[in-house]
């Protein structure tokens, strides 16, 4: 399994990303998983253009429309529910 760390936007947090990193390949080692996990870096071309550039380019105008109130209405009514595991939480969102 390999890993490395790009150069964050945000130079100050690169100590929390670092243990961030370290945290979960321990997590793993110590379950047994390391050999079964690959780190790659994310594509950031999928990330530099705002999802709403990408719809209008996609022609998804109508998506545009719904997004706002459908975004405000999820996160009013929904809620997060956790569950305590053997090794730290679980967690999923209900509508």
């Amino acid at each position: 399994m390999g890993t490395s760390l790009r150069a964050p936007e945000h130079p100050k947090r690169y100590p929390d990303e670092v243990t961030q990193t370290v945290e979960v390949l321990l997590y793993l080692r110590e379950i047994g998983a390391d050999l079964l996990v690959g780190f790659v870096e994310k594509d950031r071309h999928d990330c530099e253009l705002p999802w709403r550039r990408h719809a209008e380019e996609a022609g998804l105008q109508r998506v545009l429309v719904a997004a706002d109130a459908l975004v405000t209405q999820i996160a009013r009514e929904g809620r997060f529910v956790f569950r305590k595991k053997k090794h730290g939480l679980a967690f999923r969102f209900d509508l």
